[in-house]
């Protein structure tokens, strides 16, 4: 089973939330924590939900930088694998700082089209009103 959670920490007041992003598949699993706008989780809901609009399609959310003076990096990217449709939802997470902190996380998350277009519609469902935790998942196939 794979899983996407996104919590809202705390939402700032020029409206950026600290976004807490839980990912697993049935081998790997991260917690990251950063900020983002709404207005980027709209969009990346919005393409997710007509993945894959062609076979060189990718839909990515990108926050921070891979930088060490930067705090964190996140990328959540979904992409077609083989041209039936398989599909991957790849993520990249790095958490700089001293050795108390630090992690470094990559891995991808198989899944269909159609498990993607749904995580679609739930972020942007979720995104008007994310008083609770959000949580999608899906088989791997």
């Amino acid at each position: 089973m794979n899983s996407i959670e996104l919590t809202v920490v705390y939402e700032d007041d020029d409206g950026i939330l600290m976004l807490a992003i839980r990912a697993s598949s049935p081998s790997h699993s991260v917690y990251h924590e950063t900020y983002l706008y709404p207005e980027d989780l709209v969009t990346f809901s919005e393409e997710l939900k007509v993945f894959p609009r062609n076979q060189h399609t990718d839909v990515t959310l990108e926050s921070g930088s891979k930088d060490p003076g930067h705090h964190d990096y996140i990328r959540v990217r979904a992409f077609l694998h083989e041209p039936n449709g398989s599909s991957l939802l790849e993520i990249d997470s790095i958490v700089h700082g001293d050795a108390t902190v630090r992690s470094n996380s990559h891995f991808t998350m198989a899944g269909y089209p159609a498990d993607f277009n749904r995580l679609g519609t739930e972020i942007a469902t979720w995104i008007k009103k994310p008083d609770q935790p959000m949580r999608v998942e899906w088989d791997t196939f």
